[in-house]
């Protein structure tokens, strides 16, 4: 019951936020790095115009002795919404949402995996926003980076790289910078390695 209720929510906010936020230019995301901070304007919309982060989108898994890190990437039409002065300061950008299980020794430790992909920074209170990891194409265009967030707000800055020969992904955690979401050393998100590679979840084959 709870779970139709905040599936009506969405729709009902997707309408409301298109009638309150619309569209009014687009670029490919590339340009993001050009306008962010000269010509960026209410309206605003970074599309994935190339179908650059196609490949990454779905479920990957990686098992290592006792340990299980299943993945979940997609892609999504994120909105970016402040107001200020009683006006409205908007933006979208195509971005990659990530959520994720970990399993050790049988227990599960960490799992929103399947929960619904947020996409906004207005539509939900930022305790359960901070919950979802969120990446973005580089300017290379060669991986994504962003943050790989768990369900206690921990995190690590991370970077994916895409495989096209044997359609895997590696991920790439960065564990020196570090503050006070900063996940530790008897935390989840910690007994991931510091680099491995996943493959491609069989359900999603």
């Amino acid at each position: 019951m709870q779970k139709n209720i905040f599936i009506l929510f969405i729709f009902f906010y997707s309408y409301i936020a298109g009638q309150k936020f619309p569209i009014k230019r687009t670029f490919d995301y590339s340009k993001w790095y050009i306008i962010k901070g000269k010509d960026l304007k209410r309206g605003d919309y970074f599309k994935d115009k190339k179908g650059k982060y196609n490949p990454y989108i779905g479920t990957w898994y990686y098992k290592e002795n006792d340990l299980v890190f299943i993945l979940k990437l997609q892609k999504v039409q994120f909105l970016f919404a402040s107001k200020d002065n009683k006006s409205y300061y908007w933006w979208y950008m195509d971005r990659m949402v990530s959520t994720f299980k970990i399993i050790k020794d049988n227990i599960v430790l960490i799992d929103n995996l399947n929960a619904p992909a947020i996409n906004t920074s207005y539509q939900k209170d930022k305790k359960e926003k901070d919950q979802y990891g969120s990446f973005m194409m580089g300017v290379d265009e060669n991986s994504l980076g962003g943050q790989l967030r768990d369900t206690n707000l921990k995190y690590f800055y991370a970077y994916i790289y895409y495989n096209n020969i044997d359609d895997k992904i590696k991920i790439k955690l960065n564990k020196i910078s570090s503050c006070k979401y900063s996940a530790m050393q008897n935390e989840p998100l910690c007994l991931i390695p510091n680099e491995i590679e996943l493959s491609r979840y069989k359900s999603d084959n």
